[in-house]
């Protein structure tokens, strides 16, 4: 399964490369690229975290419990995940607001976004609610018997994804703000 991942997507890199192959063109300039790694490399640790924290858990899990409980457990982190989606896509829907309010520095557009940051907080949260509340019924449909006890992980993982989301919305401001972070400029 890797290698066809992997042999996938050398396919459709070599594909855009062809494609594009008029249109880019390569070109080395060291002050670009030590801007961009400013501003990328403290991102990269933080994908790295959030991807240790994904993977240590079903680590633990296994060492404890077993591979069976690990496979519960992942069930109702996927279904619990669903609320990630939901913030994900509501954080970079509230991303050009966001910037557009920071580039001009204007006091009511940035009381505005910190409104429409606590509006899609609670929203988050009764998203985490909703998935919680469908959960059994979900699993029963979809999962079977067999995996019906995953909905007792679902309420604090989709929890944990909503406050996941507020936290990308803090960040958001707090890291592309000219005042606050040395990473934008």
């Amino acid at each position: 399964v890797l290698v066809a991942h992997l042999i996938s997507a050398a396919l459709c890199f070599l594909l855009a490369a062809f494609a594009l192959r008029g249109l880019a063109r390569f070109c080395w300039r060291a002050d670009s690229l030590r801007r961009s790694l400013r501003y990328a490399l403290p991102l990269l640790l933080h994908m790295l975290s959030s991807h240790g924290r994904v993977v240590v858990d079903r680590v633990l899990i296994v060492h404890l419990m077993g591979a069976a409980a690990t496979g519960i457990y992942h069930v109702g982190f996927l279904l619990a995940t669903t609320t990630q989606l939901a913030t994900v896509a509501g954080n970079k829907a509230l991303n050009p607001a966001i910037m557009a309010a920071l580039h001009r520095n204007d006091r009511a557009a940035l009381t505005n976004v910190r409104n429409l940051g606590l509006t899609a907080a609670l929203f988050y949260c009764w998203i985490a609610v909703g998935v919680s509340w469908f959960a059994p019924d979900v699993l029963r449909w979809l999962a079977g018997p067999e995996f019906y006890q995953a909905n007792q992980v679902v309420p604090l993982l989709a929890l944990t994804c909503a406050a996941n989301g507020m936290y990308g919305l803090i960040m958001t401001e707090v890291y592309f703000d000219e005042r606050r972070s040395k990473r934008v400029g």
